[in-house]
């Protein structure tokens, strides 16, 4: 599963959504559209090929001159459809900036 080919499914509408990533576009402020343009515009930053997952990072717009990131995991159910199964704000705690190295863990 390679980016391009994640972007030409979303673009095709051959995606679902989890219910798991729709509770968190609730309780942190974003949809489905803000999940679609950050899969359109993101990179795949991890990949899990024993679930056929990937983690993207990508931005969305939420204002004329204001963008966000998100992280959505999505996984291959089937040759030509994705689930987007879970999306999320990435923590800056967590996450360098942008998001798509995790910080080194203090001891």
């Amino acid at each position: 599963m390679d980016m391009e080919d994640i972007r030409q499914l979303i673009r095709a509408s051959r995606y679902q959504v989890k219910l798991h990533a729709v509770q968190h576009a609730l309780q942190e402020g974003f949809d489905e559209s803000a999940m679609c343009e950050a899969i359109l515009n993101g990179i795949i930053i991890e990949s899990y090929p024993e679930r056929r997952r990937v983690l993207i990072c990508g931005r969305y717009t939420i204002g004329i001159d204001d963008a966000m990131y998100l992280h959505l995991v999505c996984e291959q159910t089937y040759p030509d459809q994705i689930t987007i199964v879970t999306a999320y704000i990435p923590s800056g705690r967590e996450w360098g900036t942008p998001p798509t190295k995790r910080r080194r863990q203090q001891r």
